[in-house]
């Protein structure tokens, strides 16, 4: 709004203009990163170092819909992607989503079939094996499949050592490695 002046020939209409203050993008963004080095420990991992949004507020997706400030998180192992955006303060406009992919890794286990010593006649022994890398509460419920073994001894094979070797399972949140 105009005012301050005077004219002894003129009335003086003051006529107030208008400023309009438009919103900006969000003023720095730093987008979040993946955590690396991340394995299955049955327990929930965090998936993503934060990001920053000055003018708004960082929020974060697994499903690319529901989305919270919360930083996302994941129990079992695989390939999962992050949605992240920024919904903008009053002065600010909010910043697309993006996406980011984060992994969690198979946890190691070893499965070891046990040794046995028999006598020359004698039939092969029921085989059974030991595990080790199980995570958290995990036990066998977890492998799909049935565990098996492969031994060329048969009752009557001359003496020497035989090689025991299990197979036959898998599990999602495990690299099994047979010995």
């Amino acid at each position: 709004t105009p005012s301050g002046v005077t004219a002894a020939n003129y009335a003086i209409q003051f006529v107030a203009g208008t400023l309009i203050v438009n919103q900006v993008a969000a003023a720095v963004v730093t987008a979040p990163i993946a955590v690396t080095d991340l394995v299955y420990n049955a327990t929930a991992q965090t998936l993503i170092v934060a990001g920053v949004a000055e003018g708004g507020t960082m929020q974060y997706s697994l499903d690319g819909e529901s989305y919270t400030s919360d930083l996302p998180t994941a129990i079992s192992a695989g390939t999962y992607t992050v949605y992240y955006k920024v919904v903008a303060d009053a002065n600010h406009t909010d910043v697309e989503v993006a996406t980011l992919t984060a992994t969690i890794a198979q946890a190691p286990l070893t499965i070891t079939a046990e040794d046995y010593n028999i006598l020359y006649g004698e039939a092969a022994p029921t085989y059974t094996a030991t595990y080790t890398g199980w995570q958290g509460s995990d036990d066998a419920v977890v492998l799909a499949g049935t565990l098996a073994y492969s031994c060329d001894y048969v009752a009557g094979n001359n003496v020497g050592t035989y090689t025991i070797t299990p197979s036959g399972v898998t599990a999602a949140n495990y690299a099994i490695q047979f010995v």
